[in-house]
């Protein structure tokens, strides 16, 4: 099995690239999921679940990303009482998983938890980081107590990624580097190498009026806290690509003969 994670900053293609790797064909004898749709598909190979579980999870499974999504993200439109409890079934499984993985990862969750204690529980950006940390957590318990030869998890938002919005909330060098020391490492590491300037027309460009308002002062420290932290993941542990437009479609080539050659 193989972990590919990317990193890059906002808008500089993470998810354009991730899904033209996937659409590439170069993994096409292999089952490929996020984490999210990983924990999905195959928790119930790890876990006794009751029949309820079983279906939900199955649904999910089968549902694409954004559609996963828009379960879990804060809605100014009251959900229906089906809704609600449908969501509540998940969290509690996912939350239930993550205790898991906590109990395996002492050193890594406590770095997490003393971070999060300097930070307002009711901050938006809080809560968002805590719901994506679980859903990691959780997933990664079951990647652990797996062993599927043919199977790859490919997440624009991964372990690596969420750093940044680590750094972007309070930056601290000594945590950036006990945070990779820790955390868990994805096999291949792919940064997505935009230029700043094109970056910044893209938002400028979007028509998402709330994203442009919240990248509008820090998107060169984001664009920088990635480059940093691509630098300083140790090549002992994870093979790192560099891709832009000019050079995926020799890119992907080798991301592939790596990956054949060393996981599958």
């Amino acid at each position: 099995m193989c972990i590919i994670e990317f990193i890059g900053a906002p808008y500089s293609g993470k998810s354009y690239f991730e899904k033209k790797l996937l659409e590439s064909g170069v993994f096409q004898n292999n089952t490929i999921h996020n984490y999210r749709n990983f924990f999905f598909c195959n928790l119930s190979l790890v876990t006794k679940l009751n029949i309820i579980e079983k279906n939900l999870l199955k649904i999910f499974c089968n549902k694409k990303r954004e559609e996963a999504k828009s379960y879990y993200v804060p809605s100014k439109k009251k959900k229906s009482f089906f809704k609600r409890r449908i969501q509540n079934i998940i969290n509690s499984i996912i939350f239930n998983h993550q205790i898991l993985y906590r109990k395996e990862n002492i050193e890594f969750c406590k770095l997490i938890d003393d971070f999060f204690i300097s930070l307002d529980s009711n901050d938006i950006n809080f809560q968002n980081l805590d719901r994506w940390l679980k859903e990691l957590f959780a997933s990664h318990y079951v990647y652990k107590n797996l062993d599927f030869k043919k199977k790859i998890i490919m997440d624009s938002e991964g372990f690596i990624h969420r750093l940044t919005s680590f750094l972007a909330l309070n930056y601290d060098n000594k945590f950036l580097e006990n945070y990779l020391e820790f955390c868990p490492k994805p096999n291949v590491l792919i940064l997505v190498n935009e230029q700043l300037e094109v970056i910044k027309k893209r938002i400028k460009d979007s028509r998402n009026i709330e994203e442009k308002i919240k990248y509008k002062d820090n998107i060169e420290d984001l664009f920088n806290y990635s480059f940093k932290i691509f630098e300083k993941m140790p090549d002992v542990s994870t093979k790192k690509f560099i891709i832009n437009s000019k050079n995926f479609s020799s890119e992907k080539v080798k991301i592939a003969d790596y990956i054949n050659n060393n996981f599958l």
